[in-house]
């Protein structure tokens, strides 16, 4: 799983932070030493426009070629056999270094450009806090000094062409600009300096350290700038301060802040990454779709056109086949673009329930105007959305398991550089396990349920459940895929009960349903009546107006009647019908229940006995609603006893009336 880092601009030595913030100068000569490390090749197009006679495109530069007679030809053919090197990141100990010689130079008297004292070179720079890498066969540092510069273009120009009294108008050996495309740096601390003092100084004072340091890992540098002068390359000012970059990969989601003149590095592992600079006022973010990280520096420059709106993280999504897919769960999509006039998004959703689902998207509707479908597998509308609003809404009933498009599109050509797109599909419902009942007895102890026969699957096929019973069921109860064994310990009688769930095929469990066996025990005098709570119909342990509608249901379906006294098979009787233990049940056994509800209603608990905790929550309450229900059983009792009763026909019963 990816992970999100915070990586301030870092030192490439020891990986510790540092307080890096060039001023706009620095950061032009950075990029400009980074632009011909990358192509040195092509510095001299970048900087001539003819050879031969040489001319310069900036006319400052021309004053000294024209002073020192550099042969353009000459320069053209050695800046095209330099090898590409790898950019180098910023170090911030050097350009403190540098700082300070600078002020050397300045409080010469005259001020004056010199080179530091390369014998104490080294060792100053060590115990300035920079690392270098001391190793036999590879260049440790270089230094670089002008005094005399007018612009950071002439600046740069003075190091790579290295104008001088040598061969062809340039310097011996080059030394400055070999210096700047030696692959065995990856670092530059530099800093430049303003001086008005003198007409032979200045303006602009340089000191730059190359450096060979240790443990560099790999850095991306770079600038983000508004490209106001249609250069190509950043200039100072154009730089964009208080700019967040994202790069996301494989190998991680890494950040970093901008400085202030809208230079930027950050350590990367090597992958590929999509690149965004964000915030620092633009209107839109700035993306690199494809940066590649290996063993070397990179340098990366983001330029911002407040007229281009960038591709969002998601394209290519602009048809079905590329449909962005959607998880079933609800979401938001934020950050997206209709970045062309062409330009349309897709997203595909498989609905993970079965019900209504909404859609919106909300953006800015003076930004451009957009419209919002609803699809199906076929690509054919099912709803549609385009009003002149900041936002657009369709609803309609999705089925579990289908699939859907949604389409963003543009109004009449319009582009939009932000939008978010929020799903809110049907969520997908979890099953219910319905109360299993069954009844045994000590002859036949054992009965077979499905237990999911009544289970549902409100978005799904019942048939798929997957039933399960909860932590410590009775070993009575044994499961064996979805039929479940129930065998009743000898000598048991009541209800035994268990709990169990069942999982649909999205891997939603219900909430415990229950599994209760209701076992008579023929061998007892009077197995239909509850001995120690002789009220309680259904064994729960409470007296409650449930007992009463058991028994009321019983005598609805199948009349007053005499009891078995003997097993014969499934009995199909769920409870203790007898309450009052004569072997018969009757409109009597419920009044008996009906009487002591009344007690504990009107007279308290102890007369009433174990009673349903609900039932003493609100006596008042309870006792009008089963004077109610008593009122209604008189009516019900003299129904039954003039209908299908007459107590004197007791006295001679048949025992296969039940």
């Amino acid at each position: 799983m990816s992970t999100s880092r915070w990586l301030a601009v870092e030192s490439l030595e020891s990986r510790r932070l540092l307080a890096f913030n060039p001023t706009g100068f620095e950061q032009e000569l950075l990029q400009l030493t980074n632009r011909f490390r990358t192509d040195p090749s092509g510095e001299f197009s970048r900087l001539i426009s003819s050879a031969s006679p040489i001319t310069a495109r900036d006319p400052v530069v021309q004053n000294d070629l024209t002073y020192f007679g550099v042969d353009g030809n000459v320069l053209r053919a050695e800046l095209q056999a330099l090898p590409p090197v790898p950019p180098v990141g910023w170090n911030d100990a050097a350009s403190t270094f540098s700082q300070s010689h600078n002020a050397a130079m300045l409080a010469a008297n005259p001020p004056n450009h010199f080179h530091s004292d390369l014998s104490k070179l080294r060792s100053d720079l060590l115990a300035a806090g920079v690392d270098l890498r001391l190793v036999v066969g590879e260049k440790v540092l270089a230094e670089n000094v002008y005094g005399y510069a007018k612009s950071v273009n002439h600046l740069h120009a003075s190091y790579i062409i290295d104008w001088g009294a040598g061969p062809g108008g340039m310097q011996v050996g080059r030394n400055h600009r070999v210096a700047l495309n030696n692959s065995d740096f990856d670092q530059l601390g530099t800093s430049i300096r303003t001086y008005n003092g003198t007409a032979f100084f200045g303006p602009l004072v340089n000191t730059q350290q190359l450096l060979n340091i240790n443990n560099t890992g790999t850095m991306v540098i770079g600038a983000i700038f508004q490209d106001l002068n249609a250069s190509g390359w950043y200039e100072a000012g154009e730089g964009i301060g208080s700019v967040q970059f994202l790069f996301e990969g494989a190998a991680g989601r890494f950040t970093t802040a901008g400085m202030s003149a809208g230079g930027y590095q950050i350590q990367l592992p090597p992958g590929t990454y999509r690149a965004t600079a964000s915030g620092g006022g633009m209107r839109y973010p700035v993306v690199i779709p494809s940066l590649t990280v290996g063993s070397s520096n990179v340098w990366q420059n983001f330029i911002f056109d407040p007229n281009v709106i960038p591709p969002d993280v998601l394209e290519p999504n602009n048809s079905l086949a590329t449909a962005t897919q959607l998880t079933g769960a609800a979401q938001t999509q934020a950050g997206l673009s209709v970045h062309q006039s062409t330009d349309k998004d897709y997203f595909r959703l498989v609905s993970a329930g079965t019900g209504r689902g909404s859609f919106e998207i909300r953006f800015t509707h003076s930004e451009g105007n957009l419209d919002l479908r609803l699809l199906n597998s076929s690509g054919v509308g099912i709803a549609t959305s385009s009003g002149q609003g900041n936002s657009e809404l369709v609803t309609a009933n999705l089925v579990r398991g289908q699939t859907y498009f949604l389409e963003v599109s543009s109004v009449g050509g319009a582009r939009n550089g932000a939008y978010a797109l929020l799903v809110t599909p049907p969520a997908p419902a979890a099953p219910v396990a319905n109360t299993d009942r069954a009844d045994a007895n000590n002859a036949s102890r054992s009965v077979t349920i499905d237990l999911i026969a009544n289970d549902v699957d409100p978005d799904g096929n019942a048939v798929t459940l997957v039933p399960k019973l909860v932590a410590g069921t009775p070993t009575a109860f044994q499961l064996n895929g979805h039929q479940l064994t129930y065998t009743a310990p000898a000598g048991y009688a009541g209800v035994h009960q268990a709990n169990y769930t069942v999982t649909d095929d999205q891997g939603l469990t219900s909430a415990p349903g229950k599994i209760e066996i209701f076992v008579v025990n023929f061998a007892l005098p009077r197995p239909w009546l509850n001995v120690a709570r002789p009220n309680d119909i259904n064994g729960d342990g409470v007296v409650a107006p449930s007992d009463v509608l058991m028994l009321v249901n019983d005598l609805n379906s199948r009349a007053a009647r005499l009891l078995p006294t003997h097993p014969s098979g499934s009995i199909g009787i769920l409870g203790f019908y007898d309450s009052n233990g004569d072997g018969y049940v009757s409109p009597i056994d419920v009044l008996l229940v009906v009487n002591q509800l009344n007690a504990g209603a009107g007279e308290g608990e102890d007369v009433a006995g174990n009673e349903s905790p609900l039932l003493t929550k609100d006596l008042s309450n309870r006792a009008i609603d089963l004077a109610f229900a008593q009122m209604q059983f008189i009516d019900f009792l003299s129904d039954v006893q003039r209908r299908k009763f007459d107590t004197a026909s007791r006295l001679a019963p048949h025992r296969d009336s039940y």
